[in-house]
């Protein structure tokens, strides 16, 4: 007989705040579940929680003062939970978090403890809807249409048990493999899930089709490895820019702009006649529909490739969601395009199987389980990017990331024609599509390095261009530190249940020839030897380049270095410090450890079969500590011209308050190239028929020189520059206002009250929408607990980068509730549209110089001992451009308008003002001293029609640092 299922409630508070000993509840939801998961009753209540209601929890559940007078207290509604739900199983999105807060203010009344048994949606539809990248419950309701979330109790208990239904349906689908790994690890869910009746086929919601498009078999699709000819003129693109065209069909917003049809008529003429194109695209030009109609139309016509590059995935995504299915409507039916990643980030099908049959085998790893579990399903569902695995998936299962990257696929790895799983594997089809399509889109590292994974191809177009120089000294940094030697000792150790190396060399020495046998055992007689050995060494490493950075930098401030850590560049006259001799005999020990490290691991790999489980671990090994072991000796070295070698060292892990690391400390040796411009010109420029380089920020000052020079496009290539002006009415639609103050000298620790004096001021005509770009975190901190409290006062909530929150969702904060400001770093300054009135004044507190790390300053020597002038040569354009680009955040759309108010005066009174100036738009510009600067932000707002907030009193309170606002869980 079938056991009964339990009572299920679905459960959800709102509270002032995150922490359970310091926040309240204001407000609890409930609903009860028939035995088919649906709602048969509900209940919910205000609480009064007995303090203030922080703002920013009114402006998240819509909840006033005012609705909690006269509230239950907390006693009186728990009591009503309490009869409502009995003894129920309480499910709920994050349930542990409601059931915190209900015990904490249980407690607090001497009321009894909620029920112990409790089902969390959040953990269930991570492993049942894997290819979600966000479970919060408001991403999932979007997903699954489940309704509004709007951080309301019982809305939020609708959406929930909508969820749990769902999950049910999940649950029943899920394929015998997922379903043998989530029992062999006990999960719990799966239990409960198959316990409830399934609603019946004719009530139950259509749910959308997550599931990717397969990719085409049409055979049609590609002749002998080159995409198809298809039935249209290369210029027949021109149709759809026409004002009753395919664009004009499809985007309601669609309007005819000479601009856009004026670029891509330039890369059109690139593209068909050969050369080089260097385009800079102002805002709200439509730049990617200006290159993809092109190139699509040139590749369906001719039956060639062109390749698309951008450095963002976002960019990717965008591209895949909106522009590219948009462009294969305007071609025949046949066109064909592609996303494709570099091999590694995608999965072996052939280990991954391997990995799941020996899942049963000696002890289980419930880690392991429910990281293959959730694999299965997302590669089920589509492709596993291996590189980008969803924060919330990493953080929830502790082995996602070590597994994903285990069962990588690689060229070492891999079986060709003799993989039984050749039919089945990710990147072959991936290749095979990209061998089909008429458009490739990859990224810039993989554009740079690819080699052999990219399709054959001799047309180019390079969007977020201004990256590329950027990417290519990334793609060509070589790095090892203490945590890579902790990753090698680990996979010769075995982690996660896995053997040691050692071990798995010797047991797979049965039956083996002699000579093979021979092989494998002194390989695992060198893996012990080296797992013996390494963490000794790489502790004598770290105690003497702590030693060498000290002697090498005694004038580093002490309190810096202790926080962040020192630097090291390594110079001709760096070895002929004392303490080097110490440095080059602990890297010359670590070195020859690496290389003995690296010989026994390509011994065991050239012994083992191509098909053994442990092969690939061990080639794997061994290219790593190759690459290390080149390293290491270098760093003995003379530095080459071309690269620039430098240490780091730090007591703590940098920026961790208290994780200290032991002994060594935390040190890395790092190598990059001085110069980007001959890899990037060797690579591409020197092989390619046409390359076009688009984007909105590539000139200083009306020359892209600079540009040209970090990219490789010498003086004696022929390019053809041309600069597509933003269609938007900047005189009409913005002004820029300078603060000028040549009288006064602020110091260092000066700034954070200067600039949060300001902020204040300009708070308050605004209301908010406010956004204000800083250069370093330290300084975000410093005005945030100086202005949190003082603008929350005036109705304003303060969001900070860093200290509420990461980038990207602070963003969507900002974007969805006016009356904010919001402090931000680095992603802030690009990548991130405010279009509407959710930002009428852009701040700029500092300018952007860039940071002198160890290769700037690499850089900066190597132009003084040359004569020439550092400053102006790369110095000042990579802040230029920076400041372009955090510039570019204001104006998005034709009706957008605003102010930018930059703070540094360095902008008035320095001789390269005009850099920065003629590299902006025209539009108005005005001067102002610190007391007038409210005043001409406020005339520039009322000329742009911009409405003010009612005036603030005449006095301003002292600036006293406080706390951040709290945050709603929602």
């Amino acid at each position: 007989m079938p056991a009964v299922p339990p009572e299920l409630v679905v459960v959800d508070t709102e509270t002032t705040g995150l922490d359970p000993g310091r926040d309240r509840v204001i407000e609890i939801g409930a609903a009860r579940l028939d035995a088919a998961l649906g709602i048969s009753a509900t209940w919910s209540t205000l609480v009064d929680p007995g303090c203030a209601l922080p703002l920013q929890v009114q402006r998240l559940t819509g909840i006033a003062p005012d609705d909690l007078a006269g509230a239950p207290t907390f006693a009186e509604a728990y009591e009503q939970l309490r009869a409502f739900a009995g003894d129920a199983v309480i499910v709920g999105q994050n349930v542990a978090f409601d059931l915190a807060m209900l015990s904490v203010a249980a407690a607090r009344c001497g009321a009894p403890p909620p029920p112990a048994r409790s089902f969390d949606t959040l953990q269930a539809a991570l492993l049942l809807l894997p290819e979600a990248d966000r479970h919060g419950l408001g991403a999932l309701a979007a997903l699954l249409d489940l309704g509004e979330t709007p951080h309301r109790a019982l809305a939020d208990v609708r959406a929930t048990a909508g969820l749990l239904a769902e999950l049910r349906e999940r649950a029943a689908g899920l394929s015998d493999t997922e379903r043998r790994l989530l029992r062999a690890a006990a999960w719990q869910p799966l239990a409960l899930l198959d316990g409830c009746e399934r609603a019946p086929s004719r009530a139950r919601r259509a749910r959308p089709d997550m599931t990717p498009a397969p990719a085409s078999s049409d055979p049609a699709a590609a002749v002998d490895g080159r995409p198809a000819v298809l039935a249209c003129a290369a210029d027949g693109w021109r149709a759809a820019f026409e004002r009753d065209g395919a664009l004009a069909s499809a985007l309601e917003s669609f309007a005819v702009r000479p601009g856009q049809v004026d670029l891509a008529g330039e890369v059109a003429d690139l593209l068909a006649d050969g050369g080089i194109g260097l385009f800079e695209a102002g805002t709200g030009m439509g730049k990617s529909l200006a290159y993809l109609l092109p190139a699509a139309f040139r590749a369906a016509a001719s039956g060639t490739r062109v390749t698309v590059s951008t450095k963002t995935k976002a960019l990717q995504r965008q591209l895949a969601e909106r522009e590219l299915p948009l462009v294969a409507s305007c071609l025949p039916a046949g066109f064909r395009w592609t996303l494709l990643m570099g091999r590694e980030n995608y999965l072996c099908r052939r280990r991954f199987d391997e990995a799941v049959g020996a899942a049963g085998e000696g002890l289980p790893d419930r880690d392991r389980l429910l990281a293959l579990a959730w694999l299965a399903g997302r590669l089920r569902r589509g492709e596993v990017d291996v590189s980008a695995l969803p924060y919330g998936a990493t953080q929830s299962l502790p082995a996602l990331t070590e597994t994903a990257r285990e069962l990588r696929a690689s060229a070492a790895a891999c079986l060709g024609r003799r993989c039984p799983t050749r039919t089945a594997c990710p990147w072959r089809l991936a290749r095979g599509a990209a061998r089909e399509a008429h458009l490739v889109c990859v990224n810039h590292a993989l554009l740079l390095s690819g080699g052999e994974s990219l399709p054959p191809f001799d047309d180019l177009v390079i969007d977020e261009a201004h990256l590329l120089p950027d990417e290519a000294v990334s793609a060509f940094t070589e790095r090892i530190d203490a945590a890579t030697l902790d990753d090698l000792l680990g996979e010769l150790r075995g982690r996660r249940g896995r053997r040691p190396l050692a071990a798995a060399a010797r047991a797979a020495v049965a039956g083996m020839p002699a000579d093979i046998a021979a092989a494998l055992t002194s390989a695992a007689d060198g893996f012990e030897r080296v797992a013996g050995t390494l963490p000794g060494l790489g502790d004598d490493l770290g105690a003497a380049l702590a030693a060498l950075v000290a002697a090498a930098e005694p004038e580093a401030d002490p309190a810096a270095a202790e926080l962040y850590g020192r630097t090291l560049l390594f110079t001709a006259g760096l070895q002929e410090q004392g303490l080097f001799d110490d440095f080059a005999t602990a890297c010359g020990a670590l070195e020859a450890t690496m290389a003995d490290l690296s010989s026994s691991a390509s011994a065991a790999a050239e012994a083992l079969p191509e098909e053994h489980r442990e092969r690939p671990r061990a080639v794997a090994l061994g290219v790593e500590a190759a690459a290390a072991a080149a390293l290491l000796r270098d760093a003995t070295r003379p530095p080459p011209g071309d690269l620039v070698l430098w240490a780091e060292h730090a007591r703590r892990v940098p920026g961790a308050t208290g994780r200290r690391r032991p002994a060594a400390g935390v040190w890395a040796l790092s190598s990059a190239p001085l110069s980007p411009a001959p890899i990037v010109r060797d690579r591409l420029w020197e092989r390619l028929r046409s390359a076009v380089l688009l984007s909105a920020t590539l000139g200083v000052a009306g020359s892209f020189a600079y540009y040209r020079g970090e990219s490789g496009l010498a003086a004696e290539l022929e390019v053809r520059e041309r600069v597509f002006a933003s269609p938007f009415d900047f005189r009409r639609q913005a002004a820029l206002v300078l603060e000028h103050d040549v009288d006064t000298r602020y110091e260092p620790g000066e700034q954070p009250a200067r600039l949060a004096e300001r902020l204040r001021r300009l708070t308050e005509l605004t209301g908010g929408r406010l956004l204000a770009l800083f250069t370093n975190r330290r300084e975000v901190e410093a005005v945030t607990a100086l202005i949190g409290p003082h603008v929350e006062d005036e109705g304003v909530v303060l969001l900070a980068q860093g200290v509420h929150g990461g980038a990207a969702a602070l963003a969507e904060e900002f974007r969805s509730h006016p009356a904010t400001v919001l402090l931000g770093v680095d992603a802030l300054w690009t990548g991130q549209d405010f279009p509407g009135d959710a930002l009428v004044c852009l701040v700029i507190a500092r300018l952007p110089f860039p940071r002198q790390d160890a290769r700037f300053r690499a850089r900066r020597r190597v132009a003084e001992d040359e004569g020439r002038d550092w400053f102006r040569e790369f110095y000042l354009p990579e802040a230029v451009l920076r400041f372009r680009q955090g510039f570019g955040r204001l104006i998005r759309t034709e009706s957008d308008a605003g102010v930018v108010a930059v703070l540094d005066h360095r902008l008035t009174q320095k001789s390269y003002q005009r850099e920065f100036l003629e590299s902006l738009p025209e539009l108005e510009v005005v001067r102002a001293t610190p007391a007038a600067l409210p005043d001409a932000v406020a005339a520039a707002l009322a000329r742009l029609g911009i409405a003010l907030r009612p005036p603030a009193p005449a006095t301003p309170p002292v600036l006293t640092p406080g706390p951040g606002p709290p945050t709603s869980r929602g």
